[in-house]
C-alpha cells in the first residue's frame, strides 16, 4: 500500500470525524445552550408610569429597543410618562424587540368659553362642548331676564384645563317687590 492510499484512507476518517464534532457541537449549541448562537426570549418589563428616559433604560437592559408611540392628552399623568406600552408587560420576545411607548402630553389647556348672556343649558352644552363641566350654579337678583348666566369662573377666554369646572352665576330676576301700579289722578 503506498502512502497516498494510506492518507486517503486517513482522511475519509479524519472528515467523518470531523463531522462528527461539529454535528455534536451544533447540537449542544442549538439545544442545550440556545443563548450564544439564537437570540433569547426574554420577558418584556412594566415601563407604565415611569418617565419616558427612564423606560428606556430599563428596556435597554433587559435587551429590547424604544420607540416614542403616539401621546395623548392625560390629566393626571405630567407630560412624558409612559401610558401603555406595545408589546404588554410580561410576554416574552426576542431580544432586540422594539417596545412601542405611548406617553402622556400633560394636561390639556383650552380658553374657557363666553357663556354669558346666554341661558343655563346653553351655556352647560357651550362648557360641555369645549372639554368642561359645569360646576356650581348660583343664583344672583338681577334687573336681566330669570335663567340668563351673568357671570363664569374661571371667566371667558382664561386658560383652563379639561377636565376642569367651571362655575357659573345666572340671573334670578329683579330683586324686591314688583312695581306698585301707578294710580290715576
Amino acid at each position: 500500500m503506498s502512502v497516498r492510499s494510506k492518507l486517503r484512507g486517513s482522511l475519509l476518517y479524519a472528515v467523518a470525524i470531523v463531522g462528527g464534532f461539529l454535528l455534536a457541537y451544533l447540537i449542544v449549541a442549538f439545544v442545550i445552550f440556545p443563548s450564544g448562537v439564537i437570540p433569547g426570549n426574554a420577558k418584556v418589563p412594566n415601563v407604565t408610569g415611569l418617565m419616558f428616559d427612564d423606560a428606556t433604560k430599563r428596556l435597554a437592559e433587559v435587551g429590547f429597543k424604544s420607540e416614542h408611540g403616539e401621546s395623548r392628552f392625560h390629566a393626571a399623568s405630567p407630560k412624558e410618562t409612559v401610558l401603555e406600552q406595545v408589546p404588554i408587560a410580561g410576554t416574552h420576545e426576542v431580544e432586540g424587540t422594539t417596545v412601542t411607548l405611548v406617553t402622556s402630553a400633560g394636561q390639556q389647556i383650552v380658553s374657557v368659553p363666553n357663556v354669558v348672556g346666554s341661558t343655563q343649558a346653553d351655556a352647560q352644552t357651550a362648557l360641555e362642548g369645549a372639554g368642561f363641566e359645569l360646576g356650581t350654579v348660583s343664583e344672583k337678583a338681577s334687573d336681566t331676564p330669570k335663567g340668563q348666566v351673568l357671570a363664569s369662573n374661571p371667566a371667558a377666554g382664561a386658560k383652563a384645563g379639561i377636565p376642569s369646572a367651571v362655575a357659573i352665576v345666572v340671573s334670578a330676576g329683579p330683586s324686591g317687590a314688583a312695581p306698585a301700579a301707578r294710580r290715576p289722578r
